[in-house]
């Protein structure tokens, strides 16, 4: 009822501001990447994000299609046990700082796929 000034909808965009995909992918069709999470959660302390992922997987039992597959990386844990979890595929991670850096700049967490990012208690 009310668009905002300069407002034209996608069907309409003049073709010459409207830019292609030269690659024609989408984030569907884009290779799996198995230890690239779409979704990381960073907590901190590791009791909260103990409770963070207690509530996700209370939450995902709720989900029928897709399969949402969780890991949880804090420190006090075997980390390679953590490492494995997250080479095998995983949708989201929620972690402690520490944990979380060490796995990413080891290069056994990538962040070439997340799409949402949240720092609780900030």
């Amino acid at each position: 009822k009310y668009l905002p000034k300069g407002y034209s909808a996608l069907t309409e965009a003049d073709p010459s501001k409207v830019q292609n995909n030269e690659k024609n992918t989408t984030a569907r069709s884009a290779k799996k990447v198995y230890n690239a999470p779409q979704a990381i959660i960073i907590e901190p302390s590791r009791e909260l994000a103990e409770q963070t992922y207690q509530q996700i997987l209370k939450f995902k039992k709720y989900l029928e299609e897709p399969k949402i597959k969780e890991v949880l990386v804090i420190g006090g844990v075997n980390i390679k046990e953590q490492m494995s979890v997250i080479q095998s595929g995983i949708d989201i991670v929620v972690g402690t700082p520490g944990r979380l850096e060490d796995l990413i700049n080891g290069g056994y967490l990538s962040l070439s796929q997340c799409r949402f990012f949240v720092l609780d208690e900030a």
